[in-house]
């Protein structure tokens, strides 16, 4: 599985709050409560298909375990910050569980 697919699982529904918050809501007309639900249902969907993929795909790895190299996200003199993805099987399974509910 490659890395991006693995940042959607957050990422699709949290653009699909921002994206229902910021502008179907404020400028939708009266089917904009419709729209927004849609786009949220689909979001989640989503996440939870990738979700099913990252499943197989830690089942699948050497010691039930799928690393992506680390990302700096923020540094300040010696201090640095980083953020990287790390699947295993307690992992996978935490994902399915909340994308579904």
């Amino acid at each position: 599985m490659p890395e991006p697919a693995g940042w959607l699982i957050v990422g699709l529904p949290l653009t699909s709050f921002v994206v229902a918050t910021l502008i179907v809501r404020p400028f939708g007309n009266t089917r904009a409560p419709r729209l927004a639900g849609y786009l949220t249902i689909a979001a989640v969907a989503g996440s939870f298909g990738i979700s099913l993929w990252a499943l197989q795909a830690v089942a699948v790895a050497p010691e039930h375990q799928v690393s992506y190299p680390r990302h700096v996200w923020l540094q300040a003199g010696d201090l640095t910050f980083s953020v990287g993805l790390l699947m295993n099987s307690l992992t996978a399974i935490m994902l399915l569980v909340v994308s579904f509910v």
